[in-house]
């Protein structure tokens, strides 16, 4: 009887084991399809990217290249127009490539380094047009992490705005606060104090929003006496 026992319990014990090791065996499994699955999701929303964003400033180039071969003969201050927009356009697509590999580095995963580079671009874009910028950082928000896609939708929202900013608001002073408002909500708040109503140009006031609902937050504008105040609220994941 007791090794009949022995024998049931070692049995018992083994199966177990076995049901262990199977239970963690799907699990890791899971997990590597779920890594694969946004893995593949990311190189997509990338790709989507570089055709629309690269993709159409490439376009625009080949065309700008074509004419200004054409008119370099007969008008010479023409085509060193087209000669500049060519460069500007290149300038951007170099910028654009920049920012995607920036945002997919595994070092660049806390809020802290995000804040670093909207400071940089702000910096470039304002300071050469002698607009004055108030920027403002929550300390706790900076210690938080934002996976890839957050990162690069919350900086390209954040560019594209401060770009229309620059071109189209006549503005003299731009205030930008970066904010916890909850657990896990944070809020980005762009204001100017010009005269844009949220016409853009690049990928426009539509992409902005389509990149707002990809990571499930949301994106406002709103006109005030003077200027124009953009929010961004989005969930911490």
């Amino acid at each position: 009887n007791e090794k009949t026992t022995r024998n049931l319990l070692l049995i018992g014990f083994a199966l177990l084991l076995l049901l262990v090791i199977t239970f963690f065996n799907r699990y890791k499994l899971k997990r590597k399809l779920e890594q694969q699955t946004e893995l593949l999701n990311i190189r997509n929303n990338i790709s989507k990217d570089l055709h629309d964003e690269i993709g159409s400033t490439l376009t625009s180039i080949n065309i700008l290249s074509t004419v200004s071969q054409q008119a370099i003969d007969k008008d010479t201050g023409e085509a060193k127009k087209m000669l500049q927009k060519i460069a500007t356009q290149s300038k951007t697509i170099q910028q654009s490539m920049s920012d995607i590999v920036w945002s997919i580095q595994p070092n660049n995963q806390k809020i802290e380094n995000l804040v670093i580079r909207m400071r940089e671009f702000a910096a470039q874009t304002l300071e050469p047009l002698h607009i004055n910028l108030s920027f403002e950082a929550d300390d706790e928000l900076k210690k938080k992490s934002l996976p890839i896609e957050y990162r690069k939708e919350i900086l390209l929202i954040y560019k594209e705005a401060l770009t229309n900013i620059s071109k189209h608001a006549g503005a003299d002073m731009v205030s930008i606060n970066f904010n916890k408002t909850g657990k896990d909500t944070a809020q980005l708040t762009i204001a100017d104090n010009g005269t844009w109503k949220g016409e853009t140009s690049g990928t426009g006031l539509r992409s902005m929003k389509e990149r707002a609902e990809a990571i499930n937050g949301t994106l406002t504008i709103t006109h005030q006496l003077p200027g124009t105040q953009l929010q961004l609220l989005i969930t911490l994941p």
